[in-house]
């Protein structure tokens, strides 16, 4: 599990189970390289619970996402 998903966890601020291997993801080409990008509810989902300012941005930029996605 990633530190930070350990900490949020310890912290009661996710309820998403962080391993790696359960994120929901989409696959993506960067420079001939298949890559794993977690999608756009799941980083919602790990942001959730955001303190920092930078997170707090990220989660209002990903709430847009999301909400654009289901128009």
């Amino acid at each position: 599990m990633y530190r930070a998903a350990q900490a949020a966890r310890k912290h009661g601020r996710t309820s998403i189970d962080a391993f790696y291997e359960n994120l929901k993801y989409e696959m993506m080409e960067i420079q001939g390289q298949r890559i794993r990008v977690a999608t756009a509810k799941t980083l919602l989902k790990l942001k959730g619970g955001a303190i920092r300012p930078e997170d707090k941005a990220d989660v209002l930029f990903l709430r847009k996402l999301v909400q654009r996605k289901k128009d």
